[in-house]
């Protein structure tokens, strides 16, 4: 859904303040959620530096990079690319740490990669 709406909106607005105003929106959103979480201030004066360092260097300059991107891609290949990640994680969890993927996590690791398969097919055919 992010990738529709922000390539509908990267026509009119850089990626940078796309970004800001996602943030934003989302802190608001989910504010209502301190008052009822247990010791939330003490949590939130302990650990600014790295809710600070995790809202700006990972996630606020991965949007940034990815709204960028998305402005070259279809909204449907940036969805189906940023599957890659997870795919990714699972694949490493399975290769290097030995983890098990059940029957269902093997379909839906196929299913996404024909996704690409066919996504990348469908692209080629356009050049």
């Amino acid at each position: 859904m992010y990738a529709v709406t922000a390539k509908g909106l990267l026509h009119r607005i850089a990626p940078l303040p796309l970004a800001a105003v996602t943030f934003t929106l989302a802190a608001l959103l989910l504010s209502p959620a301190l008052a009822v979480a247990p010791h939330a201030g003490a949590q939130l004066a302990a650990g600014w530096p790295l809710l600070l360092y995790l809202g700006v260097v990972p996630t606020a300059a991965a949007y940034v990079i990815f709204g960028a991107g998305l402005r070259r891609v279809t909204a449907t290949a940036a969805g189906i690319a940023t599957l890659l990640e997870p795919l990714t994680a699972a694949t490493l969890g399975v290769l290097v740490f030995g983890e098990r993927l059940g029957s269902l996590g093997w379909l839906g690791a196929a299913l996404l990669l024909a996704a690409l398969a066919l996504l990348t097919r469908a692209g080629s055919g356009r050049q």
